[in-house]
């Protein structure tokens, strides 16, 4: 993990790890008895969530940023993937609920139009098929479906309450917190100087919202339920921003189980990467299994940490491990996609 990060960003994984209050200290946590090896896969984990555990009315709360799959369900990477399956595994090793984000709302604030992305045919069948994907992945574990809070932020329901919690607080989060919030390591200041800067600082400040408890508390139930964000680091000065705004507002504030985001067959970043560079989880599985044979060892290892709890051995078992990970979640992903298009036309039969 620690090389990926340092490949990826202009800091040390030690300087990453400092600066956003992670350790890979794996000494007395996750406390016993926990249902498996957190860690794997794992590149820090909060200080705070080391010292003090994990309560039992936490949640744990991740998803993946879908904006480069343009609405279309071929585009989604095996990156989208991991960022999907991540929150479910760390929740089922610590016994707590998962909620799942699939945030696409801020397509239409930057759009201008008003309109929801759910309106678009493409990105409803594709919000369908990764619900699907999710349910068969949370199976395959043994992680109880009734714990598993799959969230679209551009539904009504939740969008309204979201509104409400940007509302009252998005005020508070200043310009400072807002450029560079998705680039951890400073190399970035986006959205400032965009022609679009206003519509970004809307979206990205609705986006913290989601890190608040009384977020969570609207889609579980739960009573001001502590947060657990199962990320990629990608994301971690955003949980490090919403941990300063629960500070100000005198809430919990929200802990980090990060991992090292899933890189290209050339070992770079998925979504910045060239074409021909990336997996896409629907392709062919020879395809998919073809461009693993064309990716080195660091990133068959980083593979191969998603498919079971074992450490490989040697490299020729990290790469059966990495080879089974691409054949289950292409597997699952064509069974959801086939599952929700037949629920499409047997919708339009019973009509």
């Amino acid at each position: 993990m620690d090389a990926l990060i340092e490949k990826v960003y202009r800091l040390t994984a030690g300087q990453f790890r400092q600066r956003y209050g992670l350790t890979a200290d794996r000494q007395g946590w996750p406390p016993g008895p926990a249902s498996c090896d957190v860690w794997k896969g794992t590149f820090g984990v909060s200080e705070t969530l080391l010292r003090e555990g994990a309560q039992p009315h936490s949640v744990v709360l991740g998803g993946p940023c879908l904006v480069f799959t343009h609405g279309q369900a071929r585009n989604v990477t095996v990156k989208d993937c991991i960022d999907l399956i991540a929150p479910i595994r760390a929740a089922k090793c610590l016994n707590l609920p998962c909620v799942l984000l699939i945030e696409i709302e801020q397509l239409s604030i930057l759009a201008g139009d008003g309109k929801s992305p759910l309106d678009d045919e493409h990105w409803s069948v594709m919000v369908g098929v990764l619900h699907n994907f999710v349910r068969y992945y949370a199976l395959s574990i043994g992680f109880p479906l009734e714990r598993l809070h799959f969230t679209c932020t551009s539904e009504p329901e939740v969008e309204a309450v979201v509104d409400d919690l940007a509302d009252r607080y998005g005020a508070l989060i200043g310009t400072e917190d807002i450029c560079g919030l998705y680039a951890p390591d400073g190399s970035s200041s986006f959205p400032r100087e965009h022609p679009l800067y206003e519509r970004y600082v809307t979206a990205f400040k609705r986006s913290l919202m989601l890190y608040l408890p009384a977020f969570s508390e609207h889609v579980t139930g739960l009573a001001g339920p502590s947060v657990i964000s199962a990320e990629n680091v990608n994301q971690a000065r955003a949980v490090a921003v919403a941990g300063k705004l629960a500070g100000r507002l005198n809430m919990k504030a929200p802990a980090m189980i990060a991992h090292a985001e899933c890189p290209n067959i050339a070992g770079t970043r998925m979504d910045h990467g060239e074409e021909k560079d990336k997996l896409y989880v629907s392709e062919p599985l020879p395809v998919l299994l073809g461009k693993l044979g064309l990716c080195d060892g660091l990133v068959v290892s980083y593979l191969s940490k998603w498919y079971t709890e074992r450490e490989p051995a040697t490299p020729a078992e990290a790469y059966a491990q990495a080879s089974g990970f691409l054949t289950a979640v292409n597997g699952m992903f064509a069974r959801a996609y086939k599952q929700h298009t037949y629920q499409d036309v047997k919708e339009v039969w019973l009509s």
